[in-house]
């Protein structure tokens, strides 16, 4: 299988304790509706004060929508862990809580007591365009029509001209409109397999901690000279230009 591009954008400034706030300013980038809400993965009865899983859990729950005069599809909002954080609200505590058995009990601990990887996640049944927001990094939506990681490496190893300069100028284009709507400072891309992967699974660090982690080569299993990372404005300006003995790690963008 090959690796995909992923892009991610650090430091955004959106306002992640409010998910209604936080999907007002997303609803600036799509096309259709977005319903904000989450998948009813747990009800409560208040009567038993009872904790159960219900038989659907796919079931969409929805709070709240976003520009109905929209023509196109609808997208979701979710808010990861919401149905057991609506119940929570109402309780306030664990105790006098019942539940269907332990694992709906070990669930429902690990929704309100760990943090979630992601907090929230966007999707849609017609569309490809799925960002996620973490605490301080975005995971954007990558939308490269010309192949994979491979073949977008590929544009680093010849100047920026000519169709390369418009296939990365349609690439950036995209990116940029979602690093615009949510405040981010910059932009960074790697594959998703690889050393990218290890990259990947470190995103819900702060944005500081994932930048010294980039660094640190750490995730490198050999410390390879040849796999280097360097700044868009390096490459646009000539100053690098990809061997072909070399691989890019990650290619990072303020868009200056």
């Amino acid at each position: 299988m090959g690796w995909d591009v992923v892009a991610i954008g650090t430091n955004h400034n959106l306002p992640i304790n409010d998910p209604f706030a936080t999907a007002r300013r997303l609803a600036t980038i799509i096309t259709g509706t977005l319903s904000v809400g989450y998948y009813t993965e747990f009800e409560y009865n208040a009567l038993r004060r009872r904790v159960s899983r219900p038989s659907d859990c796919f079931k969409w729950h929805e709070l709240q929508l976003f520009d109905t005069e929209k023509v196109g599809p609808q997208y979701l909002f979710e808010i990861i862990n919401g149905s057991a954080k609506q119940i929570f609200e109402r309780v306030q505590s664990f105790d006098n809580l019942s539940f269907e058995n332990e694992k709906v009990e070990e669930r429902f601990r690990d929704a309100i007591l760990e943090e979630p990887f992601a907090l929230y996640e966007i999707s849609c049944e017609a569309s490809s365009f799925e960002p996620r927001v973490f605490k301080e990094i975005i995971d954007f939506s990558v939308s490269f029509n010309y192949g994979r990681w491979a073949q977008f490496e590929d544009i680093f190893k010849k100047p920026y001209t000519g169709e390369n300069k418009r296939i990365l100028d349609e690439f950036r284009a995209d990116i940029y409109a979602q690093l615009s709507a949510c405040g981010c400072d910059c932009a960074y891309y790697f594959p998703d397999q690889g050393y990218g992967e290890q990259l990947f699974d470190k995103i819900n660090l702060s944005a500081e901690q994932w930048a010294a982690y980039l660094e640190s080569r750490s995730y490198l299993d050999n410390d390879d000279p040849n796999l280097i990372f360097f700044s868009m404005r390096d490459y646009i300006d000539e100053k690098v230009i990809l061997k072909q003995q070399q691989s890019a790690i990650c290619i990072i963008d303020n868009f200056s």
